[in-house]
């Protein structure tokens, strides 16, 4: 199975801070090609951003993997099932 990676792009407050397309250039993120990704702006300070970094992940599974089932909250016990 694959991970989904979420990168937190923390300290966007300050000056000169690299965005996330900064970020998502420099990792090499757009020749990830088996795995979701996702590059949140951030500042830990302030709070910003921080509940937003999970809210892509499930969007990108198809609409039927464990991971989009569960954010729908289909049950704990009609996942297992599903193994």
């Amino acid at each position: 199975m694959n991970a989904a990676i979420l990168v937190y792009a923390n300290k966007q407050d300050i000056p000169n801070a690299m965005s996330p397309a900064e970020i998502t250039n420099e990792l090499g993120l757009h020749n990830v090609r088996l795995q979701p990704w996702y590059v949140q702006g951030a500042c830990a300070a302030t709070a910003d951003g921080l509940d937003d970094g999970g809210s892509p992940i499930p969007r990108m599974y198809p609409a039927n993997s464990r991971v989009a089932l569960a954010d729908k909250g289909v049950e704990k016990e009609k996942l297992k099932n599903r193994e």
